[in-house]
């Protein structure tokens, strides 16, 4: 009887997430120009596809609809994906006039701007190799993926 007690106080204690958690899409805020609504429409647009490539990433923001996927870890499309994401979003960003930002969102312009340029570097040809064999890394855990890396890989033991 406690337990079932317990079990009741705890579960209605705790608050349950609804199953669909996005973000609205961004509003105009007063003051903001027509460019200020382009670059919060794609920061918006990118974080909507980075969730659906990556739904564990979802899934830690409490955000469950691409709940029923893993995503594709580990594999070469997997980095395509990404590349040509970081790539669709730096061409989105040059079609944003800065100069007519506001203050804050020409820091949030460059920050972005920087990440993706930095980011884009990780997938310059003599990295790949390097990252296909280091299993792990301070960032996030790889396997090599291609059978010719694991061979390398096993061969260096």
């Amino acid at each position: 009887m406690r337990i079932t007690l317990l079990a009741a106080l705890l579960a209605a204690a705790v608050p349950i997430p609804a199953l669909a958690q996005a973000l609205p899409p961004p509003k105009p805020l007063p003051g903001d120009s027509a460019e200020d609504v382009k670059l919060k429409t794609l920061f918006y647009d990118s974080d909507e596809a980075s969730l659906k490539r990556n739904p564990i990433s979802a899934i830690f923001r409490g955000d469950l609809r691409y709940a029923d996927r893993i995503g594709d870890w580990f594999t070469p499309q997997q980095l395509q994906a990404e590349k040509a994401a970081a790539e669709a979003d730096l061409r989105g960003l040059s079609t944003i006039d800065r100069a007519k930002l506001t203050h804050v969102d020409q820091i949030a312009f460059d920050v972005f701007k920087n990440q993706t340029e930095v980011g884009l570097r990780g997938f310059a040809p003599e990295l790949l190799p390097l990252q296909e064999l280091r299993p792990l890394d301070h960032f996030r855990p790889s396997i090599p993926t291609s059978p010719a890396a694991r061979a390398r890989l096993h061969s260096r033991r």
